[in-house]
């Protein structure tokens, strides 16, 4: 039995394709595990039977685990990959529009660098419903709260696995300059 490749980096959440080939049967059906484990489960990451591997949500300990194919045939033929689990690089912000921030509901377009499907953008403290468009681009919607009118809010985005991006303050039109009788 042959695995390939043979080691492979993946992100938390993300997925990595192994393929296995069994030479000198007629049988060439394999078994997949993670770390010890048929099929895996959600703290080592899982394998289907066609050898896609799925890593976990969040960082296993050890961050490395072992994809290994078994022959049916021959449970005695296997071969192995090590998997190296690692948090990705933080995501950046570069702009958002509008900016300002016009008091009330919004939809906020976020640019930047190194956004991941899943990102989460959190504005005040709120966690935003959030679009995945590219790497560089997300939208979020939400509302701003009276207590955020006149002031700068800090806005920043976490992508699965836990890196987040430095804060952007974002300033929220409006405020104390409203008297009313």
């Amino acid at each position: 039995v042959t695995i390939s490749p043979g080691s492979a980096n993946v992100t938390p959440g993300g997925t990595q394709p192994f393929t296995a080939t069994v030479t000198g049967s007629a049988n060439t059906a394999v078994t997949f595990a993670v770390s010890g484990i048929t099929g895996g489960n959600a703290t080592v990451g899982t394998v289907t039977s066609a050898g896609l591997y799925q890593a976990p949500a969040s960082l296993p300990n050890p961050n490395a685990v072992t994809v290994k194919a078994t022959s049916v045939a021959d449970t005695t033929a296997s071969a192995s990959a090590t998997v190296t689990l690692a948090s990705p690089t933080a995501p950046q912000i570069t702009s958002i529009t509008p900016n300002p921030l016009p008091a009330g509901s919004f939809t906020l377009t976020i640019n930047g660098a190194g956004f991941l499907s899943g990102a989460q953008a959190t504005f005040g403290g709120t966690v935003l419903a959030t679009q995945f468009l590219s790497s560089t681009q997300l939208t979020a919607t939400g509302a701003t709260t009276s207590a955020q009118q006149g002031t700068n809010v800090p806005v920043f985005v976490t992508n699965p696995g836990g890196a987040a991006s430095p804060l952007f303050n974002l300033p929220v039109s409006g405020g104390n300059n409203l008297v009313s009788y």
